[in-house]
């Protein structure tokens, strides 16, 4: 396939794409979650902590986001945009 885009540039006096150039999307993630509960007056109350991507790392794409496809841009085959390195989220719980 990129030696077709690549003859179809040449064609059109632009220089070849490198594999190297291609990026991938694939998705590696490690999620971490961790809830406690306490009862307090005969209600319970749950403390949560969570942290998403917990090693940080560059998972490229998102949701609506592909490669560029235009074989004659500079940026064929890169992904423009990244999800979120890491993020955290704290929260308490009241059970009523």
């Amino acid at each position: 396939m990129l030696a077709a885009v690549n003859a179809y540039r040449a064609s059109r006096g632009l220089a070849a794409i490198p594999a190297s150039q291609l990026d991938k999307n694939t998705l590696n993630r490690v999620d971490l979650r961790v809830t406690k509960g306490f009862a307090v007056g005969g209600r319970k109350i749950e403390l949560v902590g969570q942290v998403f991507n917990l090693f940080g790392t560059d998972n490229l794409g998102g949701i609506g986001t592909n490669q560029t496809t235009n074989a004659t841009a500079s940026t064929f085959g890169q992904i423009p945009t990244a999800q979120p390195r890491q993020q955290g989220e704290i929260a308490i719980r009241y059970v009523f």
